[in-house]
C-alpha cells in the first residue's frame, strides 16, 4: 500500500541495519527508481555492485536505469552495464536486447536487427511481439519501438514526485522531455500546462521546460 517514495524510506531504514546485504540495496534500487529519483537510484546500484559485481541483474538494471535517464538512448554507460551483463549471464534477454539496439542507434542497422532475431528465435511466442515491433520498424526514425518499463516506471515516478513537491524546474523540463520522447502527446501538454501555473511568475524557469516540449 505504500507509495514508492515511502517505500524508499522504510527500505533506506532496512539498508542501515543491514549494510552488507544485496537484496535490500536492489529493493531501494527499485523504489528509487520507481519514485523518480535516478541519482539516488544509481548510488544505491553501484553500492550494491562494489559488494558483488557478478550480479547480473544489478549490471541490467543500472543499464535499464541509465538508458532511462537518457530519454530513452542507449548511451556508452548503458552499453558498458549490458555488456558487464551479458558477460555474466549471456543468455539474458534484456542485456541483449539493449546492446543490438545500441548497434542499430550507431547505425549498426543489419547487425543489430540480426541479433534482435536471433533473440526473438530464443523467446516464447508470447513474449515476441514488442520485439517483432521493433525489428519491423528499425531504423526508420519516425516509428516510436516500445516502451521499456523501466523508462516508463521512471517518467511516471517522476510525475508522481513533481506532484507532491512542484517547486522543481528541472524535474519539470526533464518530465515533459521524457514524454517528448515517449511520443506522449497529450501527458506532454498535460505536463506543461501545469509547469506553466507553477512557474507563470518566473519566465526564466519557464524557458527552459518549453524549449524541452519542442
Amino acid at each position: 500500500t505504500l507509495q514508492p517514495q515511502e517505500m524508499a524510506a522504510v527500505l533506506t531504514g532496512v539498508v542501515a541495519e543491514r549494510p552488507g546485504q544485496i537484496e535490500p540495496l536492489l529493493y531501494l534500487a527499485k523504489a528509487q527508481m520507481a519514485s523518480g529519483d535516478g541519482p539516488a537510484s544509481t548510488r544505491t546500484l553501484l553500492r550494491a555492485l562494489r559488494i558483488d559485481p557478478r550480479r547480473a541483474d544489478l549490471w541490467t538494471l543500472l543499464g535499464q536505469l541509465r538508458v532511462a535517464e537518457a530519454d530513452g538512448k542507449v548511451t556508452p554507460e548503458a552499453v558498458e552495464a549490458f555488456t558487464r551483463a551479458a558477460e555474466i549471464e549471456p543468455a539474458a534477454p534484456t542485456p541483449r536486447y539493449f546492446l543490438a539496439r545500441a548497434k542499430i542507434e550507431a547505425g549498426k542497422v543489419a547487425e543489430g536487427v540480426a541479433e534482435w532475431r536471433k533473440l526473438a528465435a530464443d523467446l516464447p511466442p508470447g513474449d515476441r511481439v514488442a520485439l517483432e515491433q521493433d525489428i519491423a520498424s528499425a531504423g526508420k526514425p519516425s516509428a516510436a519501438s516500445p516502451t521499456d518499463p523501466a523508462i516508463r516506471a521512471m517518467v511516471e515516478g517522476l510525475a508522481a514526485r513533481l506532484a507532491q513537491s512542484p517547486n522543481d524546474p528541472p524535474g519539470w523540463e526533464r518530465l515533459v522531455r521524457s514524454y517528448r520522447v515517449l511520443g506522449d502527446e497529450e501527458a506532454l501538454q498535460k505536463a506543461l500546462a501545469q509547469a506553466r501555473v507553477q512557474f507563470k511568475a518566473r519566465p526564466d524557469l519557464l524557458a527552459p521546460i518549453e524549449a524541452a516540449a519542442r
